[in-house]
């Protein structure tokens, strides 16, 4: 199975939106990047914290200094911020 990050709260207005990558598994902690919605995720542990599920994930998503190269981040993610990629 491949999973994207997925903000279902807003796609239908705003299908790019940017989500949180943070440095640990709490709404209060550190975002250490951004990525769009739509970027693919690699899940690596699952946690449950603040009535949230979290993921610890690594996305590849464009680089905070140069938006043509791109880099692999690790951080956590919420659960309902990641979804099954159904695309062909």
């Amino acid at each position: 199975e491949f999973y994207i990050l997925y903000d279902r709260e807003n796609a239908s207005t705003n299908p790019r939106t940017l989500i949180n990558i943070r440095e640990k598994p709490t709404i209060k902690s550190l975002a250490v990047h951004t990525a769009y919605s739509g970027n693919p995720v690699i899940i690596l542990q699952q946690v449950a914290q603040d009535d949230y599920c979290w993921l610890k994930v690594n996305v590849t998503t464009s680089s905070k200094n140069d938006s043509t190269s791109y880099i692999t981040v690790t951080g956590w993610v919420r659960g309902d911020l990641v979804t099954e990629d159904k695309s062909p």
